[in-house]
């Protein structure tokens, strides 16, 4: 899909020209940080969840073996998961608008999503913006199909989504 592709490469630009994460996304990556000796205390005196702080802390683990700084690995690790889940918010918004209303608008509507200054900005930093909007999206998806098809595990996975 084109949309993909177009948003791959503004998300990369916009990478790429900001070597420096947002004051948000430091405390996100402190928060990994300390997830593995602090884990239960962590989670109970924090306002957020931790689930971006364990996505960033599983991609500081897949990207260790080829990023020598440590700084930069911090950084990297906390901007995948944005960049992989704005991405993936371009196709269930394809998937969405598809099941909506018909494949020339959901072409559309991921290639708006797809250039959308806000939308690419998120995604290539390290906040939650993305991976938020990608669930909730993905869960709006999920229950159309739920009651287009009439089957629950549908809306499990609506459920399983949103939460």
């Amino acid at each position: 899909m084109a949309a993909l592709l177009i948003a791959a490469i503004l998300q990369g630009i916009v990478a790429w020209r900001s070597p420096l994460v947002a004051r948000d996304g430091i405390d996100f990556i402190r928060y990994a940080q300390g997830l593995p000796e602090q884990g239960r205390e962590l989670i109970r005196v924090k306002d957020q969840h931790p689930g971006y702080p364990l996505l960033i802390l599983e991609c500081a683990a897949l990207v260790r073996p080829w990023v020598a700084s440590e700084t930069q690995l911090w950084i990297i690790a906390a901007r995948i998961p944005s960049l992989a889940l704005g991405l993936g918010s371009v196709a269930v918004v394809w998937l969405l608008a598809r099941r909506l209303f018909d494949r020339w608008t959901a072409d559309l509507a991921a290639l708006i999503c797809a250039v959308m200054p806000i939308f690419r900005q998120n995604a290539a930093d390290a906040l939650t913006d993305s991976p938020h909007m990608f669930f909730y999206l993905l869960a709006t998806w999920l229950a159309c199909e739920g009651l287009t098809r009439m089957s629950w595990p549908w809306w499990a996975g609506a459920g399983a989504a949103s939460s």
